[in-house]
């Protein structure tokens, strides 16, 4: 089965479902008073073509899935029609920031920003948790505007980076259009001391899930995953090309 396809999607979700694990989103994982081993964290990040993301957001729905969609504040991602019917379909609705990059570094108006968009999306769904965007081509990490303010005061449960333990939460994100990102990884990265195997494709993942004793949380960008050959082939040539611009920006700034 040819990856990053709405199908192979589906057989991944299926393979969980069948496995002890259970699915929460990220907002129903920070409600749990007690750490459980046995949990598998479903998140989204919206970066473009929400479309994709809707059919995402059906496909679970159909298989009893609840996940968070965390959307960019951007004209060509921010649909409110989209991400309202993503929330009717029984998902969560996140805000996936990135105010710093778009101010400069400037901390005061970066939050102003942050608040003014976080009002946005609260007049079409609730939205209880955050995500910074990774924003590649900016030198400037999302997660230093917590160094000054405290996203609590804004009734904000948590941050997908920053309130998870990842320490006791093994971590796959498709960054890169590959399970195994490291080398065009940019900022999707987290600290841990897990041991966490090494994969690159979604076979290799619901393997490796068969055998992992803790938590996960698993991170997919929606536009990756295709439903058509010409929408499967833009995204594989596209993302090649991104890998390449990546590398060199890793390297260029060592």
């Amino acid at each position: 089965m040819r990856d990053f396809t709405l199908d192979t999607y589906k057989t991944l979700c299926i393979s969980i479902l069948d496995s002890p694990f259970q699915i929460k989103n990220v907002k129903n994982f920070l409600e749990i008073e007690e750490f459980d081993r046995n949990i598998v964290i479903m998140r989204h990040d919206v970066d473009s073509k929400p479309l994709r993301s809707l059919k995402m957001a059906e496909l679970e729905t159909s298989l009893g899935i609840s996940s968070t969609y965390y959307f960019r504040y951007v004209k060509s991602t921010f649909k409110p029609s989209i991400i309202r019917k993503i929330f009717d379909l029984g998902h969560q609705i996140g805000y996936h920031y990135e105010v710093l990059s778009k101010s400069k570094g400037n901390h005061t108006k970066a939050i102003q920003m942050f608040s003014e968009q976080l009002d946005k999306f609260r007049q079409i769904a609730p939205v209880d948790t955050i995500c910074m965007h990774g924003s590649p081509m900016y030198k400037w990490n999302e997660l230093d505007l917590w160094n000054l303010y405290d996203f609590k005061d804004y009734q904000i449960l948590g941050e997908a980076f920053t309130s998870l333990d990842f320490n006791k939460i093994h971590y796959f994100t498709d960054t890169g259009r590959t399970w195994d990102g490291k080398n065009f990884n940019i900022r999707d990265k987290i600290k841990t001391v897990l041991s966490t195997p090494r994969i690159k494709t979604t076979n290799e993942l619901m393997e490796v899930l068969q055998n992992l004793n803790s938590s996960i949380c698993i991170n997919t960008h929606p536009q990756r995953w295709s439903s058509n050959n010409i929408d499967w082939y833009k995204e594989y040539t596209m993302q090649n090309i991104k890998n390449i611009g990546k590398r060199l920006l890793l390297a260029f700034r060592g």
